[in-house]
């Protein structure tokens, strides 16, 4: 089975560290989303500054994610407001 990786010529330490690296900024996403569905906004901050920023400096995996806060405020806002229709 082919995955695209050449071992012979990868070396392994180098190999194992991005698919640490890789595996440890999904691990914390998940955390990051799953505080933001609860509610846990602060949490989820302190997750997306502390785990998933060191993690990857690459903007188009990290502003969809911090775009997420802004559109959790928001909607939990709409809910406070009381309607007078």
């Amino acid at each position: 089975m082919d995955f695209g990786y050449d071992l012979s010529r990868t070396n392994v330490a180098s190999f194992s560290f991005a698919w640490l690296q890789e595996a440890k900024f999904l691990i914390s996403r998940q955390k990051y989303l799953e505080y933001l569905e609860s509610g846990k906004t602060a949490m989820a901050l302190h997750v997306l500054r502390n785990e998933l920023a060191p993690l990857h400096t690459d903007p188009d995996l990290l502003h969809p994610l911090s775009r997420f806060v802004i559109y959790s405020f928001h909607y939990t806002c709409q809910s406070l407001i009381v309607r007078h229709d």
